[in-house]
């Protein structure tokens, strides 16, 4: 079986690793641990439910796992809210463009659209 390269695989990952810094930037810097906390939580969740995805055992799963990752972006442009609000707006910027990454593409992001029909 030949490895194909997933988008959203790589981006996912890549904001997980932001989220990760985000984090340690709240927590150290800033002294803030619950919105930190939250934005951890929703910013390495949205890469494990793709790569759950990608496991599906059904397309209903499939789909299921990558709703799930969709409801992940929702709650985290929530955070991000919180953050820009609560906490000096330090990461407005930071945060808006790691954001924008999955944000661009959620409003007309459709799951089913991805269905591999070989499932």
């Amino acid at each position: 079986m030949i490895n194909k390269k997933s988008i959203l695989k790589d981006k996912s990952f890549a904001f997980a690793l932001l989220a990760i810094k985000t984090y340690k930037h709240l927590t150290t810097n800033k002294k803030e641990f619950i919105i930190a906390k939250q934005l951890l939580r929703s910013g390495t969740s949205i890469g494990a439910n793709i790569r759950e995805a990608q496991n599906a055992e059904s397309k209903a799963d499939f789909i299921h796992k990558l709703a799930i990752s969709q409801k992940e972006c929702d709650e985290l442009r929530y955070v991000d809210g919180l953050i820009g609000l609560y906490v000096d707006r330090f990461s407005q910027c930071e945060t808006k463009r790691s954001v924008t990454m999955f944000g661009s593409h959620q409003q007309s992001f459709n799951p089913s659209q991805l269905i591999n029909t070989n499932l």
